[in-house]
């Protein structure tokens, strides 16, 4: 590990790319779980958060019922709550964003 992160540390670290050191005797099978269940949130140039809600055959109600448990997880980690959500947008791959107004968002 030591040479890998001398060698490639300059490429890699910039681009938060290191990889995870385990012991060769060790178990990968938590790290695996861990990694499974985590979400990395990285905001550089624009506040913004993207994720997929589903896909076009899932029924309208399973697809609210996904934005509003991911939108509750991204504003209980924000300092401002709610406050500081300007607008969430919908799109499909190819399609034209849909924005959808917060009440209680940040005036402008």
């Amino acid at each position: 590990m030591p040479l890998i992160g001398r060698i490639m540390g300059q490429f890699l670290g910039p681009r938060d790319k290191m990889p995870i050191p385990v012991p060769p005797t060790g178990d990968i099978k938590p790290v695996v779980e861990r990694l499974k269940r985590s979400v990395k949130i990285r905001m550089r140039n624009q506040p913004l958060v993207r994720g997929i809600l589903g896909n076009e055959k899932m029924e309208p109600s399973k697809m609210a019922e996904n934005m509003e448990k991911i939108f509750n997880v991204v504003v209980e980690k924000l300092p401002r709550r709610e406050r500081n959500v300007d607008f969430i947008g919908f799109k499909t791959t190819m399609g034209k964003m849909v924005k959808m107004e917060i009440t209680g968002g940040k005036k402008r």
